[in-house]
């Protein structure tokens, strides 16, 4: 047997050559990674995440429909939530995919919060009178309510002073309903006030129009 006889100098405690110890961790299988390391980041894992991300919401659709239906008025609000909570969870690249389902439990809560909140605006906003539109009025009809108010208003001295109230605020351009919602009354009772100031001024002209005939 030809084997190359080692001095007993370069022999190690235990009678062997150093070059022929093993690493303690020599033939250990090496760790997995998992797949939220970024140490591992790539094209490979970056897609494997999100197969993992997108297969996980899957499994946990039924669930967040149930928290969601329990807090919406209808179910297609409770489909638009859960998905709108899907498309943000996706948006967090850090997301612990270990805890998927308690993030996206409370993000649907949060977003079920919000939903309430804007109805609950919009129905304020949508009931509110000072926010509703005005009646649609006649360009015509307004023309002549202004003009037939500057001819009251040329003789407001004979009126009382109800009245010459109510002519000077019809000259500045507003409407029965305005005008009912200053003096806090009915628009019927304003349009009714006005018309007897008109029977009365055209009283008063008729009898001026007898006296020059006369």
């Amino acid at each position: 047997m030809n084997s190359k006889l080692i001095p007993a100098s370069e022999l190690d405690e235990t009678g062997h050559p150093p070059s022929s110890r093993r690493s303690p961790n020599a033939g250990a299988p090496t760790p997995s990674r998992p797949l939220n390391d970024r140490t591992a980041e790539g094209p490979h894992a970056e897609t494997a995440r999100r197969s993992t991300y997108w297969r996980e919401c899957v499994l946990a659709r039924p669930l967040l429909l149930r928290i969601a239906r329990r807090r919406c008025r209808t179910s297609a609000d409770a489909e638009d939530i859960v998905h709108e909570a899907f498309v943000r969870g996706a948006e967090f690249r850090d997301l612990d995919l270990g805890r998927l389902r308690q993030f996206l439990s409370k993000l649907v809560v949060h977003l079920c919060v919000d939903e309430a909140r804007r109805q609950s605006v919009e129905r304020r906003v949508t009931q509110h009178r000072g926010l509703l539109p005005g009646a649609l009025v006649d360009p015509a009809e307004l023309a002549c309510d202004r003009a037939e108010a500057r001819w009251l208003a040329s003789r407001i001295a004979t009126l009382p002073n109800g009245d010459r109230q109510l002519v000077l605020m019809l000259t500045e351009g507003l409407s029965n309903r305005d005008i009912a919602a200053q003096l806090r009354t009915t628009t019927q009772c304003t349009h009714s006030s006005l018309y007897r100031i008109r029977l009365r001024v055209l009283g008063v002209r008729r009898g001026q129009i007898r006296r020059r005939a006369r």
